[in-house]
């Protein structure tokens, strides 16, 4: 009967404890009982029938004591009941699963794994010595954390590609968040590959009441290794060009020397010594090949293994180049017929890689024109930046300033700042000064001053011997060796030419290449070769008027005369830019890595151009296509990026169609993704992170890979900790029968006094 009444046995109101949801102070509610009276006892005396006697005071009453009822049910009367809940302390044992944790160093033979293994159980009995004080829960840390069982921690094998140990730190805390965590122990050995700071991390876990400790494995002094830093090369290449890599190289701990070798498949191309400043660790070597297959090739440079070295994995770098074979067109404009234009020509006819557009004058309005199609030549040089802009470059040979219109002139200057187009002026009589350039736009572009003072009066027509400076002796124009002293010993052997313009002053961004060998008349040598680049393009001088002699003096099979041309076309060229040009901000990425594509656009007068639409589509090695809006992205004219993520190892092909006012324009790129591993940057134990997460931690840290130090720490301020949960569990009385009635009863006990009282 109690139970039905109550909802609940005697027992559960022995044992708990009435309660309301709503909590209100005890003087509220006196107060609000207060009001109530006062309030039923003034209705009732101002009605004209009032009761007397005992009714006088019983009606107020019935009417206070329902109200208080209805008042009661709606504040949520409980039952409460209080247990208490005991938690052992609790040491989280997080071990680093990375790929660093296999090295093997020290005197055991043993990875670093394997040894915080050993650490754990047989040897440092870790484990057994914190369950002595608390619960122990194992993890993994690495790209993730990990809970994992003993079993697990027994059969596992780290391959995890990062060390995130702050990353690890702060999952870790978020899964014992509200437990107590008596402390952490970290083996690893400290590399941390994220750039986050662990240490915040260590102190977080602290200020909950824990404390983290570091056990490290791994040697702090630092193991015999090289590593390949960085690798910069074209990202592409002609067919047949020279192509200079610098490759930045690292030793840590090696004194013998370093040499450098590239490799394309299996065929060793080249091999260069890398020369280390004395008590440097880092340096930069160069080598240069001659690029002969076509496509997208990957070259591999690779650090042959030093004594003793373990991590072979950072002595190589794959690079590719997207090498190709296109002819180049660059327009030579001479000025009358004579035997350094055609030398030049016929050097240039069945070049493979440039396509030597010539426009000789015979006479007034009339020209000789060599093209497939000379059309738009008909009228002499080109009038429009659209036609000019079919060529890379422009050779001025011997042709008078006064042949141009002033718009031609300033087609030529934005042909070489905005386009990126190669200017080169050779010798004669009607060249430089000669031919009234010192006063046109012209003159600001060349890398020589023709200002007065600067250049001499009249064309020297004497016998010289070309002297290659040391500059020029390791650039790409004059290279006939890789060596730069038998490049110069090459060139002091080449027949001596005969007639140039005499050039003293080069501008200061300029970079002379060749002189001539005696002083003139102020004692300056007079520079006649000398390069600079000028806005997007690239400019030259070649003061000289008959470089033919070095094909007519010499035997016939002996190609310097070509190669000299083709290198300086080459160089010229290189800058030019495409109407649609695209790359990618890596051409070797990791899986997963955020690749960049760019996009350059220019409109038909090779002005960036930011009203395109620029599609992509990435072709993996399977045939899958993806296709990628690019945006532009405002900050600079003409330029459009996206973003892809290769999802595996393999050949991606980057195909981008632009669509400019009526025309659409195409261009490809390719891309390598490989697997990489940022855990071979650095594999020497970082001795000072692990001191610094355990100060921060609160805890101690040990560097040798033994657990004494910890565990004689947990002894001392460990004492069993535990912790008293109070738990609160409340039952719900607001449907208890006995409180339905007792209103109902009140309410109609109130209306049968009213009744009997003649006031109902």
């Amino acid at each position: 009967m109690f139970q039905w009444l109550f909802k609940y046995p005697l027992q559960s109101y022995r044992e708990g404890d009435l309660g309301l949801t709503w909590n209100l102070r005890p003087e509220l509610l006196l107060l609000a009982l207060a009001l109530a009276a006062f309030g039923a006892w003034w209705l009732y005396r101002r009605e004209a029938r009032a009761p007397q006697g005992w009714r006088r005071w019983a009606l107020p009453a019935l009417r206070v004591a329902g109200t208080a009822l209805v008042a009661l049910a709606l504040l949520g009367p409980v039952l409460r009941f209080s247990k208490r809940d005991e938690q052992k302390a609790i040491f989280a044992v997080a071990v680093d699963a990375s790929t660093s944790m296999n090295v093997k160093d020290g005197a055991s033979g043993k990875t670093r794994f394997e040894r915080a293994r050993a650490a754990l159980g047989s040897e440092g009995k870790l484990a057994e010595a914190l369950a002595e004080f608390g619960e122990v829960r194992f993890f993994t840390v690495g790209s993730q954390c990990r809970p994992v069982t003993p079993e697990q921690m027994a059969a596992l094998q780290p391959a995890d590609d990062q060390s995130a140990l702050a990353q690890g730190l702060k999952e870790l805390s978020q899964m014992l968040r509200g437990l107590p965590v008596e402390g952490v122990v970290l083996l690893t050995d400290g590399i941390e590959t994220t750039g986050a700071d662990p240490a915040g991390l260590a102190r977080l876990v602290a200020s909950r009441g824990g404390h983290v400790h570091c056990i490290g494995f791994g040697e702090a002094k630092g193991l015999p290794d090289l590593q390949i830093v960085d690798v910069r090369a074209p990202r592409s290449a002609e067919r047949g060009s020279l192509v200079t890599m610098n490759v930045q190289v690292r030793r840590s701990n090696i004194q013998e020397p370093v040499r450098v070798r590239l490799y394309q498949d299996t065929e060793l191309l080249k091999e260069e010594e890398v020369l280390f400043e004395p008590g440097a660790n880092l340096a930069d070597a160069r080598i240069s090949f001659v690029a002969e297959a076509e496509g997208a090739v990957k070259y591999k440079v690779e650090l042959p293994a030093a004594r003793d070295e373990q991590i072979l994995d950072n002595n190589e770098r794959i690079v590719q180049v997207d090498v190709k074979e296109t002819r180049v067109e660059v327009l030579l404009v001479e000025g009358s017929p004579r035997h350094e234009y055609a030398f030049i020509r016929r050097a240039m006819a069945d070049n493979k890689h440039f396509k030597v557009v010539t426009l000789l004058r015979l006479g007034k309005g009339n020209y000789y024109k060599r093209a497939d199609d000379d059309s738009f030549l008909s009228e002499g040089f080109p009038d429009t930046a659209e036609r000019l802009g079919r060529f890379k470059a422009v050779i001025l040979s011997d042709i008078e300033a006064g042949y141009f219109t002033s718009e031609q002139l300033r087609l030529i200057v934005d042909f070489v700042k905005v386009r990126g187009g190669g200017l080169l002026m050779l010798g004669g009589v009607n060249a430089f000064n000669l031919g009234g350039y010192q006063n046109t736009p012209l003159a600001d572009l060349l890398p020589v001053s023709l200002a007065p003072g600067g250049v001499g009066e009249a064309f020297d027509d004497s016998k010289f011997q070309m002297q290659v400076t040391r500059e020029g002796a390791e650039d790409e124009i004059l290279r006939l060796s890789g060596n730069s002293d038998e490049n110069i010993a090459q060139w002091n052997l080449m027949p001596p030419l005969k007639g140039y313009n005499p050039l003293y002053a080069a501008k200061p961004g300029a970079a002379v290449l060749a002189r001539h060998p005696q002083p003139g008349p102020d004692g300056r040598q007079a520079v006649l070769l000398a390069v600079q680049e000028v806005g997007a393009g690239r400019t030259g001088v070649f003061a000289a008027a008959n470089s033919w002699r070095w094909q007519m003096l010499r035997p016939a099979n002996d190609d310097t005369f070509r190669r000299f041309w083709s290198q300086t076309i080459r160089w010229l060229a290189a800058g030019s830019k495409e109407m649609l040009s695209v790359g990618t901000d890596t051409r070797v990425a990791g899986v997963g890595q955020n690749v960049t594509i760019t996009a350059t656009v220019l409109d038909r007068r090779h002005r960036p151009c930011n009203e395109a639409k620029v599609l992509a589509r990435v072709k993996d090695g399977f045939g899958n296509v993806d296709e990628v809006r690019l945006a532009w992205i405002l900050r600079e004219e003409g330029v459009y990026q996206a973003t892809f993520r290769p999802t595996h190892a393999g050949d991606y092909s980057i195909g981008v169609e632009a669509q400019v006012e009526s025309n659409t324009l195409e261009a490809l790129t390719s891309l390598a993704a490989i697997e990489t591993s940022p855990e071979l940057n650095r594999i020497d134990m970082d001795a000072a992170l692990l001191t610094r997460i355990a100060n921060e931690g609160k805890g101690v840290a040990d560097l040798e890979g033994k657990t004494d130090a910890v565990i004689a720490f947990v002894r001392e301020h460990a004492v069993k900790r535990s912790r008293m949960l109070d738990l609160v569990e409340e039952k719900e009385l607001r449907d208890a029968p006995i409180l339905l009635l007792l209103i109902c009863g009140i309410w109609f006990a109130e209306w049968i006094v009213r009744r009997r009282s003649g006031m109902a």
